[in-house]
């Protein structure tokens, strides 16, 4: 009797904790995650690696290779952006700047705002627009979202896979891992970024691990979290400090950390008057406790471009040096809807779309560029100064086509804008290479409201400062023109 008694009373303690077990493992994520699965069964993430010899050598154990050694170089600029552009093609990485949200005055100039205000990057938790981004589908993920040139988010996975040597060969023992949320802000007047991260609340998962280490051993073991750099001190450095926590601690404590990435001026090209340098960093893992030997786990690598350009300003201000989310195909986008730009925004579909039936006309099929299609292999168009040569070029032959003088006389516009009712206007834009004067493009021109087309030339500023688009540069930008 007493043995019976024994076994069911063995039986119900062995339920009871196989209910908690699974009521701990199974628990659901709170609505901060609920955008997105926070951990699926798959479980991806950036993971890293624990070893237990037991006694045994870990010679030719086949531990994962250490992180490699920092780059003490600058990145070459072109395969940078070629990196960027590779991983924002394989993720769909669109930056989104909708013009019609973006507040003007009757004469087209720009009215301060939440839209048109610069984000600082000085608080110590994420501003609006970084939530905002964690609302946003493709927040989960290796790569993350990057909302905009200057926004990324991404909520993911982190932790770690415990073995242990058995008879000579790694057995796993258990796994250990959370959802993070993570955003990043660039500065728009220092070459820096902030990166924002914390735990999701109770989203802390412990599997494969026997009964008696899922509560004696797994809670207590530590993850380490920190931002990193590819490159030496002397190109970019992250500000010191892993955040470090026991996985039980990590499951209950959720304050935002951050850190700050910093880019080296004095490692650019010294002939280059832009200070323009390429960096990727990477979140680096790393965990500690028990007789495990550790191995860091390191994510993808996410790109950055930092600047010392000395031509961005906003009602006054300066903005002499910012740093910006590379892995992205940048756009500007014109809402016909918009009323502000309405005939503007017809215009450039037109001219996109159909420009064979755009002015001046052509004995060939014309080819205008800068359409963005999502496809960053697609034609686009670059920026130059305003007050420069090619835009001065760009505006003398607009002229001739509106106006129908040489070399357009046959085939510019059959009517002339009326004066003061009416403005020229031109796409490509002629702040870009690609405009009136380009050799290898055709372009358009069409006699518009005036005070749309400056409407649209002020949104096109504002787009310019946003996305931080610098003169030259190679820095290709599209135009999206929205229903």
């Amino acid at each position: 009797m007493r043995i019976a008694q024994a076994r069911t009373h063995r039986r119900s303690l062995l339920t009871f904790l196989a209910v908690l077990i699974a009521s701990s493992s199974l628990a659901g994520i709170p609505a901060t995650a609920a955008a997105e699965p926070a951990a699926p069964a798959t479980e991806p993430g950036h993971l890293g690696h624990a070893y237990q010899p037991s006694g045994g050598s870990l010679t030719g154990f086949g531990l994962p290779p250490k992180p490699p050694a920092k780059l003490d170089a600058r990145l070459d600029p072109a395969q940078a952006r070629k990196r960027s552009r590779d991983r924002a093609l394989a993720t769909k990485q669109f930056s989104y700047r909708d013009t019609s949200a973006v507040p003007l005055d009757q004469s087209g100039a720009l009215v301060p705002s939440s839209q048109t205000d610069a984000v600082p990057i000085t608080a110590a938790t994420p501003p609006q627009v970084g939530r905002e981004c964690l609302q946003q589908p493709g927040v989960f993920g290796e790569a993350g979202r990057v909302h905009n040139r200057f926004v990324w988010c991404q909520r993911y996975i982190t932790g770690n896979i415990y073995e242990r040597l058995v008879e000579g060969r790694p057995v796993e023992v258990g796994r250990s891992y959370f959802t993070f949320e993570a955003v990043g802000i660039g500065s728009p007047n220092s070459r820096d970024i902030k990166v924002y991260f914390r735990n999701v609340p109770g989203s802390v998962r412990y599997t494969g691990w026997s009964l008696i280490e899922r509560y004696t051993v797994a809670p207590y073991l530590n993850w380490a979290v920190l931002p990193d750099c590819t490159q030496t001190d002397q190109y970019c450095f992250a500000s010191d400090g892993a955040t470090a926590h026991s996985f039980q601690t990590w499951d209950s404590n959720n304050p935002w950390v951050d850190w700050t990435i910093s880019s080296n001026a004095k490692g650019a090209d010294p002939a280059d008057p832009d200070k323009v340098l390429y960096h990727d960093w990477h979140w680096h893992g790393e965990g500690s406790g028990g007789d495990f030997v550790y191995t860091p786990a390191l994510s993808q690598d996410y790109g950055l471009r930092c600047d010392s350009a000395d031509y961005f300003s906003l009602f006054g201000f300066r903005y002499p040096a910012a740093c910006i989310f590379n892995d992205v195909v940048p756009h500007l986008q014109y809402d016909v809807g918009d009323s502000r730009v309405t005939t503007v925004a017809q215009h450039i579909r037109d001219a996109q779309d159909r420009p064979d039936t755009t002015y001046p006309t052509e004995d060939h099929a014309k080819l205008i560029p800068g359409k963005f299609t999502g496809n960053r292999e697609a034609p686009g168009l670059h920026r130059v100064p305003g007050d420069g040569s090619i835009k001065a070029d760009n505006t003398r032959l607009k002229d001739a086509a509106c106006l129908r003088t040489p070399p357009y006389e046959n085939t510019g516009l059959p009517v002339p804008p009326v004066s003061g009712v009416e403005d020229c206007d031109e796409y490509p834009f002629a702040t870009t290479e690609e405009g009136a004067a380009n050799y290898f493009y055709d372009f358009s021109v069409r006699a518009l409201p005036r005070a749309q087309n400056r409407s649209a030339g002020g949104l096109l500023n504002w787009y310019y400062f946003r996305d931080r688009v610098l003169y030259y540069q190679n820095d290709e930008f599209y135009t999206e023109i929205r229903p």
